[in-house]
């Protein structure tokens, strides 16, 4: 290594002379002690963070110097800004994509003994809590928008219902008017050749007296059978008017059915909704999968959910992250809870689920972060296997059966063993419960 390379001149903050070495094509990502075992292979950006040179930082970065570059001993650049205390360097070096979660050798990440109030909080919570916000207020405004076209909606469904009912009202009246129109006008031709036929029968009989009695007689027969027709026509008008009367209640109240029907599918399309809003950020998949297991303990808050597509919504989830072992175990814990309060299972699913939950029970074996191995969750893995057991028309594959019982063995071992600490997931379910 020569002695004016820029690695060289950035360990010993020459800033000008390592900028004028990189303008002449020199590497930036050269590493000091490429040729001796005592040097940590650190490059020029190690250097320029660890001194907290902003400026040295910007400049190595947009000559494509790599942000995560790990000399020997495993640190990066973002390990020495975070120990110098070098808050500006490091939000640059994060934002520029350097890695939050990469360890060194000795598997220590760059905040892990950083101070709170200088480093942590404004290097990862502050931008964080800006998007919460935001995602917080378009969901707000969201929700608004949908209040405002359901109350428009609902109003226009009231319009439409009222001028259904005035047409309804202006067709049977015309109607009627037509019919009496039609009945007046056949009365008065029926009128009109009685009075023909009476004008000539006066002619022809107006010698004969005792022939006119006897008409008058069979006249006044003739009016009294009238009489009695009217009489039941109007009966029976009667009665028609009580059976309209009667459709026109019934039909109110199948129009109250169907608005109750409508409301309730819109409240089931926004709750949908709202469930399939944050599936891009796997932090707030963790947060909502909580929520799942407080409310799946209720069982009709579990059949409504289940009728908002929870069961295709969560193995979905359960399938994008694999390695998330928090985002798994409270999966399970939602299917166990679905058949404990149910008491069934969508065939659909089943095996999907039975499939899902072998992968995680089997990842969750020898994992040392969570413990597993609690009672309540012994007896929720095993009221599943014999719920699958018992299932006859689903043809489950007797592999991921043996897989699961497998598991609940080697959990059940575990749990045998003295002072068994308590994992994150077990207090939150102990409290819950």
């Amino acid at each position: 290594m020569e002695a004016d390379s820029v690695v060289v001149c950035c360990k010993r903050e020459r800033w000008e002379v390592a900028k004028g070495l990189i303008g002449c094509g020199a590497d930036v990502n050269e590493a000091l002690g490429v040729c001796t075992l005592t040097n940590n292979m650190h490059t020029a950006l190690h250097f320029a963070a660890m001194h907290g040179n902003m400026d040295m930082c910007k400049y190595l970065i947009t000559r494509k110097a790599k942000v995560n570059a790990a000399g020997k001993d495993g640190i990066t650049p973002l390990h020495l800004a975070v120990a110098g205390k070098h808050r500006m360097a490091t939000l640059y070096l994060i934002n520029s994509g350097a890695n939050i979660q990469l360890q060194d050798k000795k598997e220590r990440e760059p905040f892990l003994h950083a101070p709170w109030h200088e480093m942590m909080f404004p290097c990862l919570l502050t931008p964080l809590h800006t998007t919460i916000s935001s995602c917080v207020e378009r969901v707000n405004k969201l929700q608004h928008s949908n209040l405002a076209a359901s109350n428009e909606l609902n109003h226009k469904q009231a319009a439409v219902k009222a001028k259904s009912r005035e047409l309804f009202n202006f067709r049977t009246h015309f109607y009627d008017n037509q019919k009496h129109r039609q009945l007046s006008i056949e009365n008065c031709r029926a009128l009109k050749d009685e009075i023909c036929r009476t004008k000539a029968d006066i002619q022809r009989t107006c010698d004969t007296i005792s022939t006119l009695e006897r008409e008058s007689v069979q006249f006044a027969a003739l009016i009294v059978e009238t009489e009695d027709a009217i009489v039941q026509q109007t009966n029976e008008y009667k009665s028609l008017v009580q059976q309209r009367i009667q459709a026109k209640e019934t039909t109110d109240e199948v129009q109250q059915a169907i608005v109750a029907v409508e409301i309730q599918i819109q409240e089931k399309y926004e709750t949908l909704k709202v469930i399939s809003m944050f599936n891009e950020r796997e932090h707030f998949q963790e947060v909502s999968c909580k929520a799942l297991v407080k409310l799946t303990a209720n069982p009709e808050n579990t059949r409504k959910l289940l009728l908002n597509g929870l069961i295709p919504n969560l193995l979905s989830m359960l399938s994008r992250y694999p390695k998330n072992y928090h985002i798994q175990v409270m999966g399970c814990t939602i299917f166990f809870h679905i058949i404990e309060t149910t008491g069934s299972f969508p065939p659909l699913y089943l095996e999907r689920a039975v499939q899902i939950i072998a992968t995680a029970l089997v990842a969750l074996r020898y994992n040392t972060t969570l413990d597993y191995s609690r009672k309540l969750n012994l007896v929720a893995s095993q009221n599943f296997l014999d719920y699958c057991r018992a299932q006859q028309e689903t043809t489950l594959e007797p592999r991921l059966l043996r897989s699961i019982k497998e598991s609940i063995h080697i959990f059940e071992k575990k749990s045998q063993l003295p002072n068994a600490p308590l994992s994150q997931y077990d207090t939150f379910t102990a409290n819950r419960d």
